[in-house]
């Protein structure tokens, strides 16, 4: 008698544990989707507010055109062709975050965090190799046609110097971001494999 109800005690026992690991599974998984998308929303954000932001300096690129002097208009040109293209791969990117939907499988979901990962690389590697190296010479050109003076040639290095760090701190909080999209993405590989 006794043998058979701690054998019922202890299957009761065993089933209430195996509820509270199906349950605590649960919540888990939804805590880390939850986070996949708060990284998600943050990212697409930030390349929402780009793309407005692009398409507002094209305008205002195409009004300096009034300038006379040559060296200004090559730089107001690399200027509006450097913001079209950017709008574009900016909309592009935000096409790709888009696709990033719980809905979709995990492996379509890595493939697009990755994919928006190359864009990003390459975003990077354009703008510290090919862009500010190259925005430096126009500026510099048209800084010493026009002789300016001391002040603005310390308004010219500060904005460079500006631009380098905004772009090493924006890679560095990429990476973070990233970090932690990839690893929601394989926790909750992980919880849904189990």
């Amino acid at each position: 008698m006794e043998l058979e109800e701690l054998k019922k005690t202890w299957s009761t026992l065993d089933n209430r544990l195996k509820e509270n690991r199906s349950l605590n599974e649960r919540i888990i998984l939804e805590i880390t989707e939850s986070k996949l998308e708060k990284s998600v929303q943050k990212l697409l954000r930030g390349e929402i507010i780009g793309v407005i932001i692009m398409f507002l300096i094209i305008p205002y690129i195409i009004y300096t055109f009034r300038a006379d002097f040559i060296s200004i208009k090559l730089l107001s040109w690399t200027i509006l062709i450097t913001a079209i293209l950017g709008a574009i791969l900016e909309v592009y990117k935000v096409s790709v975050l888009m696709k990033i939907d719980l809905s979709n499988t995990i492996r379509d979901n890595i493939f697009y965090v990755n994919k928006y990962k190359i864009l990003i690389k390459w975003e990077y590697f354009t703008a510290i190799y090919i862009l500010i190296p190259l925005f430096f010479t126009l500026g510099f050109l048209y800084y010493t046609k026009l002789k300016v003076g001391l002040a603005l040639w310390a308004f010219f290095a500060s904005v460079f110097i500006i631009a380098i760090i905004v772009t090493w701190y924006s890679k560095k909080e990429l990476k973070k971001t990233f970090r932690k999209i990839q690893d929601s993405l394989e926790e909750i590989k992980d919880l849904k494999d189990e």
